[in-house]
């Protein structure tokens, strides 16, 4: 495992790909990796086409998944120079209305609305691969997640 490896998610014959970008500090937490939103039918011939300006941030097993059917390392691309990870994520607050902003290095807080920039935040937590192809192929996107 190495930040910037491509690895491609299957389901059901269709493809998805994910970037390694952040080590889980121990074992208990899970790898950061770039999302891109495009489902493919074939694996494209130049894994680097795969790459866009247009993904969003989510946890994944991935030093577990590697190991599963369905994951499969496809290349490593490396991180852009001036690349940097969000300091807060999202999520549905589950103890009432709104939202919850959660704090890359913890702690949290409550809006009740979200204003432009927290609309661009990417979920706080993991999905699994089933989720993952679910919500793409639903044509979820971040900015629509409100």
């Amino acid at each position: 495992m190495e930040i910037g490896d491509i690895i491609e998610i299957e389901e059901k014959g269709k493809k998805a790909y994910l970037q390694y970008v952040k080590e889980a500090k121990n074992e208990t937490l899970l790898e950061k990796m770039r999302v891109f939103y495009e489902i493919y039918d074939n694996r494209p011939h130049d894994v680097k086409s795969v790459i866009k300006d247009d993904f969003f941030f989510l946890d994944f097993p991935y030093r577990y998944g590697i190991k599963e059917k369905g994951v499969n390392l496809v290349g490593n691309i490396p991180l852009p120079d001036n690349f940097q990870l969000p300091k807060q994520f999202r999520t549905e607050n589950v103890f009432g209305s709104g939202w919850r902003i959660v704090n890359d290095g913890g702690g949290s807080k409550v809006v009740e609305e979200l204003n432009d920039e927290q609309k661009k935040l990417s979920p706080y937590g993991m999905w699994n691969i089933p989720e993952i192809f679910e919500n793409l192929k639903n044509g979820w996107r971040l900015e629509n997640w409100i």
